[in-house]
């Protein structure tokens, strides 16, 4: 499946490389819906990150996975900058991270 599409720039390093620094910088306009989907998303995934805590992770870590479905890339913005903010989170991100689909942990790396 893969050979009948590729080219040889369309490695996945260099879509990782290109695609977020592009995108951050300005350089590719995205349409209204897109910016739409991605605000919505940001602002539920910021509301489960002021909820999480010790006991509750396996509920708000699924709920934080199933909001990383529609843009992993915002979701997982927001939880890196809370981690870097609270070093208590690491451990209860790990934990949450069993919830996110291969695709989402793709996008974290």
């Amino acid at each position: 499946l893969y050979s009948s599409w590729r080219h040889p720039g369309l490695e996945k390093g260099t879509l990782r490389s290109l695609l977020p620094s592009a995108i951050r910088s300005g350089n590719i306009s995205k349409p209204l819906g897109i910016i739409e989907s991605e605000i919505e998303t940001g602002i539920a995934a910021r509301y489960v990150l002021k909820r999480i805590s010790k006991e509750n992770i396996a509920e708000k870590g699924r709920q934080l996975a199933k909001t990383s479905h529609n843009n992993p890339l915002v979701v997982f913005t927001d939880i890196l900058s809370k981690i870097e903010s609270y070093d208590n989170l690491i451990l209860m991100m790990v934990d949450t991270f069993e919830f996110v689909t291969k695709l989402g942990l793709d996008v974290m790396g």
